[in-house]
Formats: structure tokens, sequence, C-alpha cells
């Protein structure tokens, strides 16, 4: 994922600018289109546990708090990244990685408060 929005300069090396700058969007919309399947799919598992804590009358108002702000917090994180790469700040590709890590997180503390 963050491939999509690293610039490898040495594979445009010698190409002119408007074909550079049209496979940077390319790249870029294929990674916000990631990122709204990645949303839906969150946000789906999380109304899923939210409605298996309250059929079990186990309702946990942290552990749900903590999925829903750590969650939508990561996929906030996540689509500032693709905003900076639009504006052609150089992004980290160990930032992705460790957002997706903490979207990964966030699922598996909530799963295990159920």
């Amino acid at each position: 994922m963050a491939r999509l929005l690293v610039f490898e300069d040495v594979l445009f090396a010698g190409l002119p600018p408007a074909v550079v700058a049209r496979h940077h969007q390319r790249r870029r919309r294929c990674y916000r289109a990631f990122l709204r399947e990645l949303a839906v799919e969150v946000r789906h598992n999380r109304r899923q546990v939210s409605l298996a804590m309250s059929s079990a009358n186990h309702w946990d108002a942290g552990a749900f708090l903590w999925a829903f702000w750590g969650s939508e917090m990561a996929l906030l994180r996540l689509r500032w990244i693709c905003w900076k790469s639009g504006l052609g700040i150089r992004i980290d590709p160990n930032c992705v990685a460790e957002y997706l890590n903490g979207l990964w997180l966030v699922q598996t503390r909530r799963e295990t408060a159920v």
C-alpha cells in the first residue's frame, strides 16, 4: 500500500513531467480506492462486534470507544498521507505500515474484549 504513494525517481528518469504526473495521479487514485474499501470493511466489522456485544449483554463502553476512535484516527491518518502525497510532500513508507499496524491492534484489542 505504501508503494502506491512513494515517488520512485529512478523509474521516471527521462520521462516527460506530464507522464510522471499522470502516473502518480493514477497511483493515488488506486490508494484512495483501497482506503475506501478498507474503511467500509473496518466499519462493518465494528458494527458487527457492537451488535455481538449488545446481544450478549456484555456491553463494554471503553472497548467500543477505543475501537471507534482508534480505527477512525488510523483511517484519517492514512487519508492524510494520501493528501500529503498529492501536495508533493514526500512520505515515509514506514508511516503507512505503522498506521496499518495500529489499525490491526485496535481490531485485535476490540475482539478480545468481546
